[in-house]
């Protein structure tokens, strides 16, 4: 089977989305590139989320990162100020919660846990 390794999200401010995803979900920068404009984000398991200026175009999916405890993580995102579009609940797709990135993406947070205590019966 194949492995993800990177998915490219096409962004309308490349700074402000790649402080996002470094200061609130954790990722760090693995590249930069200035020609094209392009920011390379790298999760602990070596997954690439490549940010790429598009003016105002910008990418339609939503993205969901697994944490180790989804109300910890959400407790101590919350501490930092961070807003939420939905605390940690059950949802269309599980149980977690839900973020908006700078470009009003979808982002949830999940873990394994959870989602198996909050399955539908």
């Amino acid at each position: 089977m194949a492995k993800l390794d990177h998915l490219g999200l096409f962004v309308t401010d490349l700074g402000a989305c790649r402080d996002w995803y470094t200061s609130v979900i954790g990722m760090t920068v693995e590249f930069e590139s200035a020609d094209p404009p392009a920011i390379g984000l790298q999760d602990d398991n070596d997954f690439t989320l490549i940010l790429s200026a598009a003016g105002t175009e910008k990418s339609s999916c939503s993205i969901f990162f697994q944490v180790d405890d989804v109300m910890k993580t959400c407790d101590d995102l919350r501490s930092r100020g961070v807003e939420f579009l939905h605390q940690p609940q059950r949802n269309a797709w599980g149980f977690g919660a839900e973020l908006l990135d700078p470009d009003s993406r979808l982002v949830g947070l999940w873990d394994e846990k959870s989602m198996k205590e909050n399955a539908p019966q």
